[in-house]
């Protein structure tokens, strides 16, 4: 149970980093009109959408190692269920990243406020933690069907983990079931597509919105 809570936790804090560093810097760019000056610059879009990007993973993923060592420091073990969990859980935790900063990126570029990215955005990392029974750790605390919630972008990347690192027991006990866990390799599937579409639609903004200044004042 610790370290499934671990987990969801730390999936939480990736969240509410992302959204809080990707916005709040892209806010403050957009506040201080920046871009009228970086489009005139020789760097692509896209390497400003993945440079916000690289920084949002990097201070996450220490969010989210800090979180398995106060985890395993209060009793909680974690145990790799073999090599393909390595890549798995990468790819869990880097489309968790991706996904919540494209998702902070329409609201920046509508309020274009620092205050906005500062407090609104991070809101939408805690009302999804609470709203999907802690990012799918616990179900029955959720409204939201269990069979549902499995393939919701925030709670099937940290129930996978959660399958993928903490040795397997009865995860109804523990809150984690039922529904099953996403163990399939259709549900890998489901979070490529997850991370193709942010990407994508992270592409767009950047390039159509921010660096020809369409669709906003």
């Amino acid at each position: 149970m610790i370290a499934s809570m671990a987990l969801g936790t730390g999936t939480f804090g990736a969240m509410y980093i992302c959204l809080y560093i990707f916005g709040y810097q892209l806010a403050g760019d957009l506040e201080d009109r920046r871009y009228e000056a970086y489009r005139s610059m020789p760097p692509a879009p896209s390497a400003d959408l993945s440079g916000r990007m690289l920084s949002g993973v990097v201070l996450a993923g220490v969010t989210f190692i800090l979180t398995i060592l106060a985890g395993v420091y209060t009793g909680a073990s974690f145990g790799l269920r073999g090599l393909m969990s390595i890549p798995i859980v990468l790819l869990a935790f880097v489309v968790t990243c991706v996904f919540w900063m494209i998702v902070a990126m329409p609201v920046i570029l509508y309020a274009q406020n620092e205050r906005v990215a500062e407090y609104a955005v991070p809101m939408i990392a805690i009302v999804g933690y609470i709203g999907t029974g802690l990012n799918g750790v616990n179900t029955e605390l959720s409204p939201i069907d269990g069979e549902i919630l499995t393939y919701l972008p925030n709670a099937l990347p940290t129930r996978l983990i959660i399958y993928h690192l903490v040795p397997g027991g009865d995860w109804a006990d523990i809150g984690v079931a039922p529904p099953a866990l996403p163990t399939g390799p259709e549900y890998v599937a489901l979070l490529v597509v997850y991370g193709l579409l942010a990407l994508a639609v992270g592409t767009v903004l950047t390039t159509r919105v921010l660096y020809r200044r369409e669709w906003w004042p």
